[in-house]
């Protein structure tokens, strides 16, 4: 597979910085409609 570099702001609609919702509240994970990515994914 080849890999393509891009611009992030060109595949997300809104890029924010803050606090990671509680992960308590599973209507923000299990089936929510947020597409939540880890930092530790980001290269």
């Amino acid at each position: 597979m080849q890999q393509r570099m891009v611009e992030l702001q060109s595949l997300c609609s809104r890029i924010t910085s803050g606090g990671t919702p509680l992960r308590t509240l599973p209507e923000y994970f299990d089936g929510g409609t947020i597409p939540w990515i880890k930092t530790g994914e980001v290269k």
